[in-house]
């Protein structure tokens, strides 16, 4: 699947989050061989020409200016304190949009 992700306009602080489903306890991999388990330790890839990530059974390429954080916790409305547990998180990864040139994702599933 290729998700192409462009802005009409011309701000120059717009972005684009693809949000990920992870696999807690599991490897996440990257183009240059780091690997990580994904755990409560933060995580951040920078996407380059070339580059991408894995888990699970996934593989998602990772344009130039891209970014990969782990672990994105967003508000849980049914506890008290409203923060989220950490079999809530998410792999977002952030595409910036300075320009009307369309950015491409390629996401795969074996």
């Amino acid at each position: 699947m290729e998700l192409e992700l462009s802005q009409d306009g011309d701000a120059s602080d717009v972005e684009a989050h693809v949000t990920l489903l992870a696999q807690l306890d599991q490897s996440l991999r990257a183009d240059d061989g780091t690997e990580w388990i994904l755990g409560e330790k933060d995580v951040v890839v920078e996407g380059s020409d070339g580059g991408w990530i894995e888990q699970g059974g996934w593989h998602l390429s990772l344009p130039a200016g891209s970014r990969c954080t782990w672990p994105v916790l967003s508000h849980d409305p049914y506890r008290k304190d409203g923060q989220a547990t950490l079999d809530k998180a998410r792999i977002v990864v952030t595409v910036p949009l300075p320009d009307d040139l369309p950015r491409r994702l390629t996401l795969t599933v074996s």
